[in-house]
């Protein structure tokens, strides 16, 4: 007969009535959290657009730590996390408001990583994300699997939807913001979720407020928005050009008292002698001197 080999994992214990084995005690050894030496999370002197990234890649590093280690207790795992995280994580997760605020029915570990996520993304609008999602495009050299990965990692970014209504409706939303004016764009980013009725009740109320301040510039420049400005020339008294073309005036030449001359024409009393003060360049229908003399005909020699 082959003898039986002893199996390692069982002891044998004699008795009167035989050998009886029992399983022998198993200890099951876990790595320390500490033993893996993650870095604290420091943020501080990396630019601003690049703070979400390295936070999501500390947090997939941290939470595989606590996987291996079988730690799944929330509170334990943002004990874990505080301790872990460094100074700087800690100075930024107590800056929060509300950071102490905890709900009974939720992970505190998930809603602690929750608060912290949103602290380290930098405040974007959807419709911007989705701007820089349909703005890209590939390089020269740069091989359709790269570009196809690329175009994966900023769509993690945008929303785009969650059903085919509000889909269609984002789509719009982009479609009005990519063509409104600055001053309209500028307000309409400055919500930070704009559905489609806000958008339009946005786009209502500036389309109003700009059409009545139009309304009270006219009135209160009433007065003077039709006085045309008035330029000397050396040659002949014309009235500045731009001003007649911006306020629509239709002023009279100072030298003969008919109606501005067009371009190229030139003013029929440049050179003709004045009747009342006997002066060259403008007719006695105009004439502003003090100088009063008869209306005489003046004789060639």
């Amino acid at each position: 007969m082959e003898g039986n080999v002893p199996d390692p994992n069982y002891a044998e214990n004699s008795t009167m009535d035989g050998i009886v084995t029992a399983p022998m005690i198993q200890h099951v050894s876990l790595f320390s959290p500490a033993s893996y030496n993650l870095p604290h999370f420091k943020y501080k002197h990396l630019p601003q657009s690049e703070v979400r990234n390295a936070w999501g890649s500390w947090i997939r590093w941290f939470e595989t730590i606590m996987a291996v280690s079988n730690i799944t207790d929330g509170s334990s795992r943002k004990m874990q996390l505080l301790a872990m995280g460094g100074i700087e994580l800690q100075s930024a997760f107590y800056g929060i408001p509300g950071c102490a605020e905890e709900d009974p029915s939720r992970d505190p570990y998930l809603s602690m990583k929750e608060k912290l996520t949103h602290y380290f993304s930098p405040k974007h609008h959807d419709s911007f994300e989705r701007f820089l999602f349909w703005s890209m495009a590939p390089s020269d050299s740069e091989p359709i699997e790269k570009f196809a990965l690329r175009v994966q990692q900023r769509a993690e970014k945008c929303s785009f939807g969650k059903s085919e209504n509000e889909s269609r409706h984002i789509a719009v939303v982009d479609k009005i913001i990519q063509y409104a004016s600055d001053d309209l764009r500028q307000k309409l980013l400055e919500k930070e979720q704009l559905s489609l009725d806000e958008a339009i009740k946005t786009i209502n109320a500036y389309q109003s407020v700009k059409y009545q301040s139009s309304k009270m510039n006219a009135k209160a420049n009433g007065g003077s928005a039709n006085r045309p400005f008035e330029q000397i020339d050396s040659n002949v008294n014309r009235l500045y050009e731009g001003a007649s073309k911006k306020f629509g005036t239709n002023p009279r030449c100072l030298r003969c008292g008919y109606n501005r001359h067009r371009e190229g024409e030139h003013c029929p009393a440049i050179n003709k002698v004045c009747l009342r003060c006997k002066n060259v360049g403008h007719f006695q229908t105009v004439c502003k001197s003090k100088n009063f003399a008869s209306a005489v005909s003046i004789k060639t020699k």
